[in-house]
């Protein structure tokens, strides 16, 4: 393996096997429950163990048991917004701004006018 995997390194009979073997919840201190022998971990529980370096190691110990030894997959829920429950203004995902700038550049816009589509394309997020 070179540090990334690829098709090769994924076996699904291997996979099927790891996912069939029971977790037990109480060894996982910062998983919100377990579903289907996958440790489900909550995005705020994340986060506020991410921000303390004692707990952040922890959290990435559990993690390293959990793909190394476990079930090799994690659950982070709500780590995404939820687009149906919190779309953006107006309903549609904005535009990448790799888009935004190939308009620019069609349209010959100013870095002000450009600056400013940046900061509305940013802004497109309900509160």
């Amino acid at each position: 393996m070179t540090g990334y995997f690829t098709a090769d390194d994924c076996h699904i009979d291997e996979f099927e096997a790891l996912i069939s073997e029971p977790v037990d919840p109480a060894h996982l201190k910062f998983a919100s429950l377990v579903e289907h022998n996958v440790p489900v971990y909550g995005a705020e529980r994340v986060a506020q163990a991410l921000a303390a370096p004692a707990s952040r190691r922890e959290l990435m110990a559990e993690w390293a048991r959990v793909f190394g030894e476990l079930s090799g997959v994690v659950v982070q829920k709500g780590a995404l917004p939820d687009l149906d429950t919190d779309p953006p203004i107006g309903g549609l995902a904005s535009g990448s701004q790799a888009e935004l700038l190939a308009r620019a550049l069609d349209e010959g816009m100013s870095e002000d006018d450009f600056n400013a589509a940046l900061d509305e394309n940013r802004n497109r997020r309900l509160p």
